[in-house]
């Protein structure tokens, strides 16, 4: 229990660690230290908002990973969950410097509201994966919060109370959306397929349709698996907690994204049909012109050339809805700190659109024969 040390020996060294994380805590909030994230060759420094959230900082210093706002902007979300580390030349100098902290009255934490005031604007809505199929979890989080959070991403995001909601009532959120979807399931109208499972043995199984029929019964959200399982609600994350597989379970589960989106339109449509678009960083309403040094409006012609590459059926285009396409390319261009006006987007897509497809996904109908 004391590795080798006596009670009091052990009781120091445990103070010492604590302290020094404190202090560590401490210069990193305030920017006096400055660790940076780690990616492939790539490294980009932490901002001081990102140490703000103990239920996220606790994973750097169990893990070496720092977990980031699930609602920051997607130009944050490549670092999310990265190793950090601190410049060994940087940190030598300071420790230096530091030493007799330790050994002094500790410091007292930066004020963490303050802090957590620079951050960026966080985002209100996030659509799925780009993919055919995505995770039952993105599903289920998009249908109860409007933002999509993979499996990965779900614990952490509840945790830190990024969600705005104690984790109590996420739970019963999610386990409604599965209502929902579970309803739609067995009607026929979303496809889901997983992989099933008669035991403990998760392994060598292969992915296969859900029968609609399962969908009445099998109503249990299993967190730590993306899976569904006899019943209703929630399974906590809890890797002893989901054991009675006596009735099997399905775990990897996916959700066709194109019939979810068209399931649930209220919940795209929350984000297309707003008069709010978010861009660089911030809400910028489309009835208000904004000065040319903070965002320009994308042209007709870009417009047109993305359309045609996006929307058309070669190449690997995707049969897009107009909506549905608009929000695409607000996202697309948000990175070029573009402006995409909703009615130069209509001209633009009636005109370089395929012609099966009008402002909603139907038949044009003056299209030729």
């Amino acid at each position: 229990m004391f590795g080798g040390d006596n009670p009091d020996a052990y009781v120091r060294r445990q103070k010492i660690g604590a302290l020094a994380q404190h202090l560590l805590e401490c210069e990193l909030l305030t920017g006096n230290l400055v660790a940076s994230f780690l990616k492939d060759e790539q490294a980009r420094p932490i901002p001081t908002w990102a140490w703000s959230n103990p239920h996220r900082t606790k994973y750097a210093w169990r893990e070496g990973l720092l977990p980031l706002d699930i609602r920051l902007p997607d130009e944050w979300q490549q670092w999310n969950c990265r190793p950090c580390a601190l410049d060994r030349k940087q940190f030598g100098n300071w420790i230096r410097e530091q030493l007799p902290a330790l050994i002094a009255p500790p410091k007292e934490i930066p004020d963490l509201a303050q802090i957590e005031q620079e951050m960026p604007v966080l985002i209100k809505t996030r659509l799925p994966s780009d993919r055919p199929w995505i995770e039952l979890s993105e599903a289920l989080t998009w249908i109860a919060f409007d933002i999509s959070i993979s499996k990965d991403r779900l614990g952490h995001a509840t945790d830190a109370g990024e969600l705005g909601q104690s984790s109590e009532v996420v739970e019963t959120e999610l386990s409604n959306a599965l209502i929902r979807l579970a309803d739609l399931a067995a009607g026929g109208n979303i496809g889901l397929r997983g992989k099933w499972t008669d035991g403990d043995n998760f392994e060598d199984t292969l992915t296969e349709a859900i029968p609609q029929q399962r969908f009445h019964d099998f109503r249990r959200y299993d967190i730590l698996r993306d899976g569904l399982g006899f019943g209703n609600g929630f399974s906590p994350s809890d890797p002893l907690a989901f054991l009675d597989t006596s009735r099997g379970q399905y775990f990897s589960v996916t959700v066709n994204r194109a019939e979810l989106l068209k399931a649930f339109p209220s919940q795209s449509n929350a984000a297309l049909e707003s008069s709010d678009v978010m861009l660089n960083n911030s809400t910028i309403e489309l009835d208000q012109p904004q000065p040319d040094s903070q965002v320009k409006t994308v042209s007709k012609v870009a417009l047109e050339a993305w359309i045609k590459k996006t929307t058309g059926t070669a190449s690997g285009g995707r049969r897009l809805g107009q909506d549905v396409a608009w929000k695409l390319a607000c996202e697309h261009f948000e990175d070029e700190h573009l402006k995409v006006p909703r009615e130069i987007f209509r001209s633009a897509y009636q005109s370089a659109a395929p012609s099966h497809l009008t402002a909603r996904g139907r038949p044009r109908k003056n299209s030729p024969k």
